[in-house]
């Protein structure tokens, strides 16, 4: 019924690096996933950066999106290539995970 690998068929995992807003978490997330792009949140609190991208790659998940105190840091797993922006630059995000 349910298939035996671990994939994810999102295309962002939304990070939380200790900014602990989860509102602004679950926002970013829908703002996403209005434009298109499936989305999840990695909800354990306090879990290291490390884990989560491990969690990222053993899901085949193409972009992290790791929310931090004062940017956004967006990591493209497949090229090992990554981007800073402002919390405020959504399109900019956005065309940089398309």
């Amino acid at each position: 019924l349910f298939p035996d690998d671990d994939t994810s068929c999102s295309k962002i995992l939304i990070a939380d690096n200790n900014s602990h807003d989860n509102r602004f978490l679950s926002l970013l997330a829908k703002q996403f996933r209005n434009y298109g792009l499936a989305t999840e949140i990695f909800l354990e609190e306090n879990t290291p950066l490390k884990k989560q991208l491990s969690f990222a790659n053993k899901r085949n998940i193409p972009f992290v999106v790791i929310v931090n105190e004062n940017d956004i840091v967006v990591k493209n797993m497949l090229r090992g290539v990554q981007e800073s922006f402002r919390k405020d630059e959504l399109n900019r995000m956005i065309k940089f995970c398309n």
